[in-house]
C-alpha cells in the first residue's frame, strides 16, 4: 500500500489496495491495485516479460507491464503503506496536453481485457492496424466534446488532489463553453467533485 504525498511530503490519502492474490486479479482490467514504483518482481520475471513496452510513452507504461505479469504469477499486497507517493502538479502523467495521453489507461484497460480471455493482447501480438482502430475509437469518444483535453485535465486533477487548479480550470472551460446550460452542469458538477475532495482530505486529517 501507499501513502500520497503532496510536494511538502505531507500525506493526504492512503491507498487501500486488497491483500489477497484472488482479489487483485478480479480488480482488473478496471482496477489496479498496485502502484507501479512499489512492485518487487522476482528478476528472472523481468528477464521473462521485458521492459517496459515502448509503445507506451504517457505514465501508464508500469500497469501494462505489471498487470502482463500478475495475470500469470501470484502476487499479494502487503497492508502497510511502505511507500511514498509524492505528487507534483507538473508530472508527466498530471499534465495532459494531448489525446494519447488521455487514451493510454483506456488502451490498458482494454489490452488486460483481451488478456484475461485470450492470455494475450493485439499490442503482444503487434497487431497495428486493430492498435490503430482502438485509439481511433477512443479519441471519437472524446472529441464529442470541444474542450476534451481540458475536461479530463479537469477530471485528473481532482483525482490527484489538485483541487484549486481543477477550480481554475472549471472556470476556464465554463467562459469556454459560453455560458450554456449544459456549461453550467458541468461547473456544477465538477465543484460539487471539488467539495467532495476537500471534505475527504479534511476528515482524512481528522483520522
Amino acid at each position: 500500500n501507499v501513502a500520497y504525498c503532496d510536494k511538502n511530503g505531507k500525506v493526504f490519502k492512503y491507498s487501500d489496495y486488497p491483500s489477497e492474490y484472488n482479489e487483485i486479479i478480479e480488480g482488473l482490467p478496471n482496477k489496479f491495485y498496485f502502484t507501479g514504483a512499489a512492485v518487487m518482481v522476482r528478476s528472472e520475471l523481468i528477464l521473462e516479460y521485458g521492459g517496459y513496452n515502448k509503445y507506451f510513452k504517457n505514465g501508464v507504461e508500469d500497469l501494462y507491464w505489471i498487470a502482463k505479469m500478475i495475470l500469470d504469477n501470484k502476487m499479494v499486497n502487503d497492508i502497510n503503506p511502505l511507500y511514498h507517493y509524492r505528487f507534483t502538479k507538473d508530472s508527466l502523467s498530471r499534465n495532459i496536453k494531448n489525446y494519447k495521453q488521455i487514451i493510454a489507461a483506456d488502451i490498458v484497460v482494454e489490452l488486460i481485457r483481451q488478456r484475461k480471455l485470450t492470455g494475450t493482447d493485439i499490442l503482444e501480438r503487434n497487431c497495428i492496424e486493430e492498435l490503430s482502430k482502438l485509439e481511433e475509437q477512443l479519441i471519437r469518444k472524446y472529441k464529442r466534446s470541444e474542450h476534451w483535453v481540458l475536461e479530463r485535465s479537469i477530471y485528473r486533477d481532482i483525482q490527484n488532489n489538485f483541487l484549486y487548479r481543477a477550480y481554475l480550470n472549471s472556470l476556464r472551460l465554463f467562459f469556454k463553453s459560453g455560458y450554456s446550460w449544459g456549461s453550467f452542469k458541468t461547473l456544477s458538477y465538477n465543484h460539487l467533485s471539488i467539495i467532495k475532495a476537500l471534505l475527504r482530505r479534511y476528515y482524512s486529517k481528522k483520522s
